[in-house]
């Protein structure tokens, strides 16, 4: 999981303080190294709300500039922690990255579940729905087999006569005839194929 950006925060380093000393680069007086100390440091602080927005290269820019202030400044420690900083946020997005892409692999799973327990309750109404013709009628038109447990009507007459042999039934015309046939094991059986038949809606 990615760092919570309070904790980010936390565990920076401050930016370290400046040491004014006369006759620095170009003979800057202390009080335009004043302003530019308070420049570096308000980039300091842009890039860090920055981080916190997600807007890594707006934060990377402000970076960027700081560091060029204090390098002509001359203040060797703030250059040091424009580069500490960059390091801190890189990470950050790095592991925010990560994330990210654990919850959207853990969301996926949890869809995948979901949509098989969908699939297996919508199996069971359908052969739940078969049983309940066959308890009333010992024959049943082979579009209507079809019909009742979802499938494609080629694909039960592809069955049709494999269940017959099987159970004990009989094929007449368009029907079968359920006869002395054992329906109850066909219809646990189906229970078995209809992930099969299914594979592709769950």
């Amino acid at each position: 999981m990615g760092m919570g950006f309070k904790d980010f925060v936390s565990r920076l380093k401050a930016v370290p303080a400046f040491l004014f000393k006369p006759g620095g680069p170009r003979r800057l007086t202390e009080a335009e190294l004043a302003r530019m100390e308070a420049e570096a440091r308000r980039h300091f602080k842009d890039a860090i709300a920055r981080i916190g927005n997600k807007q890594w290269s707006q934060a990377a820019d402000d970076i960027d500039k700081a560091r060029k202030i204090c390098t002509d400044m001359g203040w060797q420690e703030g250059v040091s922690h424009a580069d500490y900083l960059l390091d801190q946020a890189l990470a950050k997005r790095a592991a925010d990255e990560r994330g990210k892409k654990a919850r959207a692999v853990a969301a996926q799973s949890r869809a995948k579940q979901a949509a098989r327990a969908a699939g297996k309750s919508a199996e069971s109404d359908h052969v739940e729905k078969l049983r309940k013709i066959i308890k009333v009628s010992d024959r049943i038109e082979v579009a209507r087999l079809a019909d009742a447990l979802d499938i494609d009507e080629k694909l039960a007459w592809q069955r049709v006569f494999d269940w017959a042999e099987q159970f004990g039934f009989k094929v007449d015309g368009n029907a079968v005839v359920f006869g002395a046939g054992d329906t109850a094991r066909f219809v646990d059986d189906l229970d078995k194929e209809f992930a099969e038949w299914h594979a592709d809606k769950i």
